[in-house]
């Protein structure tokens, strides 16, 4: 980075007054002129550009801390420029022609991490540090560059801190040591070095290995797909075996009616129901038919032991209604008579269909309800 310009457009006693840095390009720059003329006060405002205007600073006397403004150009080591303005207002705030809120993050990178403190000592050494430090050199084999060096880090002596880097140093190594760090880092290189070359692999062979793994990648690809299709089979085979006793009773259910069929023909699915339903109707008929037979019976023997009277004379119009009951018995036996047709059609067609069923001979001529249920599960 390099410092192109500097305007110190109020600050301290100075007022609009601009330092030039660009020329030379190569060189070195000197600010020079006499006492007061604002040298010490052009660097703090330097310091102050780059790390922004402390609250406690001491060149506000004259303008206000608000009112101290400083405008500076830099450039980069690609050769591009940019500018800042910093001001006292709202906390030392920076501006800059980049995008709003990059302008801090913008300087931090061109300043390339080095901070207000390392900065100062380095490059901001004022009369004061340098004559504080020239003791230096009255004392023996005294350097001038230690001096300095000294003076910008503000540290003490730099030959104590020499002395303690080559005593660290010789912590870290030596030609004949064998305790020291960098040495035994060395041993361990080398031990590490001398396994890595025992198993290290030829070309040749490494590419006949790799050979033999794809191919034993294939095979278990191979066998991968080959099992999938074993297990599918497998389950196929147990689903079929779980079928079989099924398929064994469906079998024989067939091999039942196909002998059903040779017998004769077999009727609708709902002939057990109706065969039920007729030989219900045939039952309650044979119950009336033994009612009104009793009935009638009762009535004959009755009119055999009565004999007309006066009695039956008071009663007249109750004889009269029991005439009149003589034509609703006409009327139940002639319904019997059709009754007993049905009756006996009905019993035909149970014979029929009992022959039908093989059902015969000694057999008993009406059906159970468990030979319906399973005739009816048979068909």
């Amino acid at each position: 980075m390099r410092i192109e310009r500097l305007d110190l457009r109020a600050w301290g006693h100075l007022r609009d007054v601009s330092l030039d840095l660009s020329l030379p390009r190569a060189g070195l720059n000197i600010v020079y002129g006499p006492n007061e003329a604002g040298k010490s006060t052009a660097m703090r405002a330097l310091v102050a550009a780059l790390f922004g205007i402390r609250t406690t600073s001491a060149d506000a006397y004259m303008h206000g801390r608000p009112a101290l403004e400083i405008a500076f150009a830099l450039q980069d080591g690609q050769g591009s420029n940019y500018e800042f303005v910093r001001r006292g207002l709202s906390g030392s705030s920076l501006a800059s022609g980049a995008e709003e809120g990059s302008a801090e993050d913008l300087l931090a990178g061109l300043l390339g991490g080095v901070n207000r403190e390392t900065f100062t000592r380095l490059f901001s050494i004022d009369h004061e540090e340098l004559r504080s430090r020239s003791e230096g050199l009255l004392a023996a084999g005294g350097d001038i560059a230690e001096l300095v060096f000294g003076a910008s880090l503000g540290s003490g002596s730099v030959g104590e801190l020499l002395k303690k880097l080559e005593k660290r140093s010789a912590e870290l190594f030596s030609e004949r040591g064998r305790t020291q760090a960098i040495t035994q880092g060395i041993a361990a290189y080398r031990e590490d070095l001398k396994a890595a070359q025992k198993a290290r692999v030829r070309s040749k062979d490494w590419d006949r290995r790799i050979s033999v793994h794809d191919a034993a990648l294939r095979q278990a690809e191979e066998l991968k797909a080959q099992l999938r299709a074993s297990r599918v089979e497998l389950s196929r085979a147990d689903r079929m075996r779980r079928a079989l006793p099924r398929l064994a009773a469906h079998r024989t259910f067939i091999e039942r009616l196909d002998a059903l069929r040779e017998e004769g023909p077999i009727p609708s699915l709902d002939w057990a129901a109706r065969a039920r339903e007729a030989q219900q109707a045939s039952d309650d008929a044979r119950g009336a038919l033994a009612s009104l037979t009793t009935q009638f019976d009762n009535l004959v023997a009755t009119l055999k032991t009565k004999l007309v009277d006066d009695d039956l004379l008071d009663h007249a119009s109750e004889i009269d209604a029991l005439g009149e009951g003589i034509d609703r018995y006409k009327k139940d036996a002639s319904d019997l008579i059709s009754l007993r047709g049905k009756h006996a059609e009905a019993k035909a067609q149970l014979q029929r269909y009992l022959e039908q069923l093989g059902l015969r001979g000694d057999h008993p001529a009406t059906v159970s309800e468990v030979d319906l249920v399973s005739v009816e599960a048979l068909a």
